[in-house]
């Protein structure tokens, strides 16, 4: 069993027995808890009935649903008695799930609730693999459509170990690294989607390696807010249940998380950058409701310790370089940043004592490795939570590579970068116009990957496999990226999305984008401007800062009003010339020259991916009357 996810898993079912495994909000203030040993039994028993429908070594499962204690139960007894699973969110349109469970073969699919059996019932006869329908939620007690409850097969498979209790550790000693653990099908962005097919040794790499990299002890406690049908979330719980951690589930709406925050203080939270962002936001906006006094020494405070922050990290060599510095140079920035950190040390240890040891105090007080990944994170939001204490670890990866490729290292954390390469992990830089020639260090190019993590190929689709997999193990994420001095990997955009203008000049809009939702004014801000002489953006207004200054400014109080109002376009006139200028480091061709204001926020589903990335092509599609009325002569 060693080298399988299910091994990996009966393992740490033995070594870390009497602790906490799962903990399961009970009420509003109290969770629950499972320790690993009867979670071990449960997964056991779910095996046993599984096995009594047909499922079988080697058979695809589709699993359709959101974050909760039966999907990690459902995808571990899958993979015990070494079928894989096809994992999908329970917002997955019908026409999605009839190509997907359709192209992954599926015999077996289990669903959320009831809502979700419904989509697949609509598409019964589309797929001639299905036998069985098996429904997670609780409260289905069964119907007419002849889908068996969870808790039907959870009952049936106890009586089976009672019988036979060595059955399923037979079945999952014969599960081998090589064997399919999954496929998970992309976003479908640009096409129909893909199915990655990852093995257990792909994802075992980072089950492998992490624990130590990131330094998880047993005992702790992981609060859980991502769908774990994406990859990121789902190897993050493996890490977990694989260190003896509790594995405790929230959502990641702003405040429920602060108040299981408060309620189980956790020490590791993985999330995507929109949740930080939503987090840091959040703070200042309860900022900007004390006191014009309050405010000043906070914004006072909070300015001068991030000088001294920056300081400090040129001082510990967390500040990337791209290029090496002659001696003089470099003794010229080492004396600077002591003399900054000479200066402006009693007002931090102050500010961090008296001012921010309250904002870590809402995370819990005790957070010791909170993760993002999914996206870059905003440099803005990476310093602010710098500053505060709560040092983020940032990661990167994708869905082909299981997902981690690389990460900072949470005691050398460099700033600006995803970190190096993870043990094992190999990571080139190649010319955009020329994928086979490496690039000279410190420049752009696409980011080249090689490792156990890097996936099988994509399920019936070798056309597909070919154009991003070469027989020799590079992956082309698709990425730009460069390299430090030191080798870590900092993203500079994707390189589908990189814009052309008329004047052949190539921008990438995730910089411009990053800095204009740096305003407490803007929520979302998508570029556009492909074969334009300039660029243009759409933008998200932040509706509910923009009315706490209404009376003071003269604003209307609807969303509507707001975006047409002459007063408020000439506030984000402002936003937008002073950001994208070139005082913060950005290039005449790279300035904004038309925006619009539009009323309703990008939904998960629709103009996001689950992990809240832009679908470009959605929202160019969607918004086309609008893009080309700003490029109207």
């Amino acid at each position: 069993m060693a080298g399988t996810i299910i091994g990996m898993f009966l393992g740490a079912c033995t070594t870390h027995a009497k602790y906490s495994a799962l903990m399961v909000r009970e009420d509003a203030e109290e969770f629950s808890s499972l320790t690993y040993r009867q979670f071990g039994e449960d997964v056991e028993a779910l095996g046993f009935g599984l096995l009594s429908i047909g499922v079988q070594p080697g058979d695809h499962v589709g699993l359709i649903s959101d974050n909760r204690l039966e999907w990690i139960l459902t995808d571990l007894a899958i993979l015990g008695i070494g079928a894989a699973d096809v994992p999908r969110g329970s917002d997955t349109t019908v026409q999605e799930l009839a190509y997907i469970l359709q192209h992954a073969e599926c015999k077996v699919v289990v669903v959320e609730n009831a809502s979700v059996l419904s989509k697949v019932l609509k598409i019964r006869d589309e797929l001639p693999d299905l036998k069985t329908i098996v429904v997670l939620d609780e409260e289905y007690h069964g119907g007419p459509e002849n889908a068996i409850p969870l808790d039907v097969l959870l009952k049936n498979g106890r009586r089976e170990r009672a019988i036979s209790p060595r059955k399923f550790l037979d079945f999952a000693a014969e599960v081998k690294p090589a064997d399919v653990a999954t496929i998970i099908y992309t976003s479908g962005t640009t096409g129909v989607p893909k199915g990655v097919v990852l093995t257990h040794a792909n994802v075992m790499h980072n089950v492998d390696v992490l624990p130590d990299y990131f330094g998880i002890k047993p005992g702790h406690i992981f609060l859980s807010i991502l769908p774990p049908w994406h990859v990121f979330e789902r190897t993050v719980e493996y890490i977990i249940l694989a260190s003896g951690v509790s594995l405790a589930y929230s959502k990641p709406l702003r405040q429920v998380l602060l108040r299981d925050f408060e309620l189980l203080r956790p020490h590791y939270i993985a999330s995507v950058p929109r949740v930080w962002e939503g987090l840091y936001k959040g703070i200042l906006n309860n900022v900007r409701q004390q006191s014009a006094s309050k405010q000043r020494l906070f914004f006072t405070l909070l300015r001068l310790s991030m000088w001294y922050c920056r300081s400090w990290r040129v001082i510990e060599g967390r500040d990337p370089q791209f290029s090496p510095l002659p001696p003089w140079a470099q003794f010229l920035r080492l004396a600077k940043a002591v003399l900054v950190v000479t200066a402006l040390a009693p007002l931090y240890r102050f500010a961090n004592h008296k001012v921010f040891s309250t904002i870590r105090g809402r995370m819990g007080g005790r957070m010791i490795l909170p993760i993002s990944g999914g996206g870059a994170l905003p440099q803005h939001v990476d310093e602010f939570f710098d500053t505060v204490g709560l040092r983020i670890v940032e990661g990167y990866g994708l869905t082909e590579t299981s997902p981690v490729i690389s990460a900072r290292l949470p005691r050398k954390s460099m700033f600006r970068t995803v970190g190096p390469p993870i043990p094992f992990t190999k990571v080139e830089i190649r010319s955009l116009e020329n994928p086979s020639k490496q690039v000279l260090q410190g420049h752009k190019g696409l980011v080249f990957v090689k490792g156990p993590q890097v996936m099988r190929g994509y399920h019936k689709n070798a056309e597909a496999t070919a154009e991003v997999l070469s027989e020799d193990g590079w992956l082309n994420t698709g990425d730009i990226g460069r390299l430090t001095v030191h080798g870590d990997i900092q993203l500079l955009g994707r390189a589908k999305d990189t814009i052309v203008l008329l004047g052949g000049e190539n921008v990438e809009p995730y910089p411009i984008e990053a800095k204009l939702e740096e305003s407490q004014f803007i929520s979302q801000a998508v570029v556009v401007g492909q074969d334009q002489r300039a660029l243009a953006t759409i933008l998200v207004p932040d509706f509910d800062a923009l009315t706490k200054i209404a009376p003071e400014k003269g604003f209307p109080t609807t969303p509507d009003e707001m975006i047409g109002n002459r007063k408020v376009i000439e506030l984000f006139q402002d936003e937008v010339k002073h950001l994208i200028s070139p005082a913060n480091g950005f290039k005449t061709f790279e300035r904004i020259s038309q925006f619009r204001l539009i009323c309703e926020e990008f939904k998960v589903g629709d103009e996001l991916t689950h992990t809240l990335k832009k679908r470009r092509n959605v929202i160019q599609q969607k918004y086309r009357r609008v893009i080309m009325g700003m490029f109207q002569k």
